[in-house]
């Protein structure tokens, strides 16, 4: 929660997506992973990432590849 907090986002409503293979297996790891946040941030709305990174990755490169002035916002 700190990079919420340098980023001033520690009072305000944002995404907080978990992804990676360690998610999803244990409730009770899940439901602590969640309360850290959440007494970090109280407005964090905390998800599970809904698709592979890859498949996030394919979108952005496939956003890029039709508008490639937008490359330069993405850090390509």
């Amino acid at each position: 929660m700190i990079v919420a907090r340098r980023l001033g986002m520690k009072d305000q409503e944002f995404p907080l997506v978990k992804s990676g293979g360690v998610f999803g297996h244990s409730r009770m790891l899940d439901a602590l992973v969640d309360s850290v946040v959440v007494s970090g941030a109280l407005r964090a709305k905390v998800s599970k990432l809904e698709v592979s990174p890859a498949v996030g990755a394919a979108r952005i490169a496939a956003r890029l590849a039709e508008s490639p002035a937008q490359a330069s916002t993405h850090g390509a």
